[in-house]
């Protein structure tokens, strides 16, 4: 793999670490309410703002339909399909630090 052209074999680790970020394609919800989830994006958001968030992620409709023990459940689920995930990378990233 090259990264500006060189290969990454022969760049620093720990540097090339430092500098790598990783952003998923997945939306990830914490163990909080969802409304707690969109103020650690700004957290002196006021209501009316948390509502347009909401609508700008395509979510406001079908956030308040549900009842609030859905949404829990839905929460603690994709918790743990992160935890998961998260897991499944720590292995891959251990078993290719081996090599």
């Amino acid at each position: 793999m090259l990264i500006d052209g060189e290969d990454v074999r022969g760049l620093h680790v720990g540097g090339l670490r430092r500098n790598i970020g990783v952003v998923s394609q997945e939306p990830v919800l914490f163990g909080l309410s969802i409304r707690e989830n969109i103020l650690l994006g700004q957290p002196d958001a006021r209501q009316d703002q948390i509502e347009a968030a909401a609508r700008m992620a395509n979510c406001h409709d079908f956030i308040t339909k549900l009842p609030k023990v859905i949404i829990m459940i839905l929460m603690m689920m994709m918790m743990m399909m992160m935890m998961m995930m998260m897991m499944m990378m720590m292995t891959t990233l251990s078993r290719s630090c081996l090599r």
